[in-house]
């Protein structure tokens, strides 16, 4: 199956629910606030995470360590393996693989250690600084379901501190995304265009979430100075929203409007947490039958019911 088809597409249902839910505005102010907050941290992280394709060797990585057998250290996460997940899905080329796994080890990210059985082989092993990554990023992005459900799971508590936890909820997600190429990003060609751009996310993070607070959006030399990376690279991404019409500059060059791309946005992450919700953590019926679901589309709206335009409006 192709990288960029999805026949049967099995998380339709339930992102549609999530994105219909009457909390879905609160929780994808949390998912953009939380994940650029997580950002903002060490500016490795930002580095790391700085591209789609960089987050999904990361994710492959993390998948073939914790399905390897507890102190088994003759299997594991080797160039090779993580090669073929890349190749499967067109994620990269091994020149780009090399430099990630090089990146990650320079970083102190994944330990080295070579085979017993064939000494060729090398195993590329997160390390607890690693693990601590992901325990935080899933913890970020897990809290959206405590704002969905309210059901007093805690799933961002577990994800942040139950090991056994988040290794499930890899493996769970893990095999149907590759074995069934279930489509997250991709399903959305504008948006798999600017996450695989450096910074991408970031910069789109940021304008959804001023967006939604109702509050001007971020010029590039911010968003670059609160994430230590260039202006420059910034005003690529904007420029680059603006040609996919998915923001309106001002003769200024400022955004007057962004409701374009909050509505795709929100369709990217409801879809990421569908994954989440139908293979992890059981929520699928929750989200296709709910009652909770909004009548109209939201993405136009910040918190208050308000969309930025009308503010413009009323303001004269």
């Amino acid at each position: 199956m192709s990288p960029d088809q999805d026949t049967q597409d099995v998380l339709a249902a339930t992102a549609d629910g999530i994105l219909r839910h009457n909390n879905f505005p609160e929780a994808l102010r949390h998912y953009a606030t939380s994940l650029l907050g997580w950002r903002e941290g060490p500016r490795l992280v930002n580095k790391i995470s700085s591209t789609h394709t960089r987050s999904q060797i990361v994710g492959y990585l993390m998948f073939l360590h914790y399905e390897t057998p507890h102190n088994d250290k003759l299997t594991g996460p080797t160039y090779m393996r993580l090669l073929a997940l890349c190749e499967r899905r067109r994620d990269c080329s091994p020149r780009v693989l090399k430099t990630v796994l090089a990146m990650l080890r320079l970083a102190g990210l994944v330990s080295v250690s070579r085979s017993t059985a064939d000494r060729r082989i090398k195993f590329y092993r997160p390390t607890a600084k690693l693990i601590d990554m992901m325990h935080q990023w899933y913890s970020q992005t897990f809290g959206c379901f405590d704002i969905l459900t309210a059901n007093g799971m805690n799933y961002a508590r577990r994800a942040r501190s139950e090991p056994q936890f988040l290794q499930q909820v890899i493996l769970d997600i893990g095999h149907p995304y590759i074995e069934d190429g279930i489509l997250l990003i991709r399903k959305f060609p504008l948006i798999y265009d600017l996450f695989s751009m450096d910074n991408g996310f970031i910069v789109c993070a940021s304008m959804v979430r001023a967006h939604l607070d109702g509050a001007p959006a971020p010029s590039p030399a911010a968003i670059a100075k609160a994430f230590g990376s260039s202006a420059s690279q910034m005003r690529n991404v904007l420029r680059h929203l603006n040609e996919l019409h998915l923001v309106e500059l001002s003769e200024n060059g400022k955004v007057r409007d962004c409701s374009a791309l909050v509505n795709l946005f929100s369709q990217s992450v409801a879809r990421e947490l569908s994954l989440y919700a139908k293979f992890a953590l059981g929520l699928e019926e929750f989200f296709v039958m709910s009652p909770n679901a909004a009548p109209m589309s939201f993405a136009a709206l910040s918190l208050d019911g308000k969309s930025r335009r009308t503010r413009i409006n009323e303001a004269g």
